[in-house]
């Protein structure tokens, strides 16, 4: 059986994920992002022992966790066996409550408004990532938060931005965590109540993924050497960080 599923880059795991590959992704004019080199996912603390088998056909160089110190505290590290190499590099010093919201709310608001703190309090974390990116012997890198929608969603876009990567792309590669997440938090069981009572709080609008979110968050995010100086990358570096990850297009018949 293959690991990864062609039609929107799923790896097929036993615990849901929301796991997969940036590889293929058209990127600028005649290039793609390469394959089998980044992942994102959600929850890979969560693992059965197949996933860790699965995993380990994948080749993971290097793990790096989104999660806050408190999801550490409550639930665990992933697995010793994921990766030779892990990082521990939270995106927000705490995960969100929204119990309070109203249920008018724009959310697309809320979430990109959400994002865009991101980038201020997740800039180290996007920064040092972007860096282990940028080394061949650290790939293949998975990067994952919770759920992998919004952490991952945020580190994703500012990744696929810099590689030139249309927004369409990145808006649609968003959206596939809606249903992966609905599935992953209906799983979670008792082992994580606090979690999945703070993000039920927000049910079911939190775990979706509506393109909207995503469309205003790229609105307010610069591109190229602009973006790269946030998280404070040369231009050599953003030639680095492209030259590993991008590959010639694959030509279709």
């Amino acid at each position: 059986m293959d690991l990864i599923d062609s039609s929107d880059r799923r790896i097929a795991l036993v615990r849901p994920s929301n796991m997969r590959e940036l590889g293929g992704l058209a990127a600028g004019t005649g290039r793609q992002v390469r394959a089998a080199s980044v992942y994102r996912a959600g929850g890979l603390h969560r693992l059965e022992p197949a996933d860790i088998d699965t995993m380990a056909r994948l080749g993971i160089g290097t793990l790096v966790d989104l999660r806050t110190f408190g999801e550490l505290d409550s639930h665990g590290r992933p697995s010793a066996q994921l990766a030779s190499e892990r990082h521990h590099l939270p995106m927000i010093p705490d995960i969100w409550d929204l119990r309070p919201l109203n249920e008018g709310e724009t959310f697309d608001d809320y979430f990109s408004e959400r994002y865009d703190e991101m980038l201020a309090h997740g800039r180290e974390a996007i920064s040092v990532t972007l860096g282990l990116l940028s080394d061949p012997d650290r790939l293949p890198l998975c990067y994952f938060c919770a759920a992998g929608k919004d952490r991952t969603g945020v580190m994703t876009a500012v990744l696929l931005r810099l590689l030139e990567v249309d927004d369409d792309a990145i808006v649609a590669d968003y959206v596939l965590s809606g249903a992966e997440v609905a599935t992953l938090v209906q799983r979670m069981g008792d082992r994580e109540q606090w979690t999945s009572e703070r993000m039920a709080g927000g049910a079911p609008r939190l775990l979706a993924a509506p393109a909207g979110v995503m469309r205003r968050f790229l609105t307010r995010l610069p591109a190229g050497a602009e973006l790269a100086s946030q998280f404070g990358m040369s231009d050599g570096d953003l030639s680095a960080l492209r030259g590993q990850l991008l590959v010639p297009a694959t030509k279709r018949g």
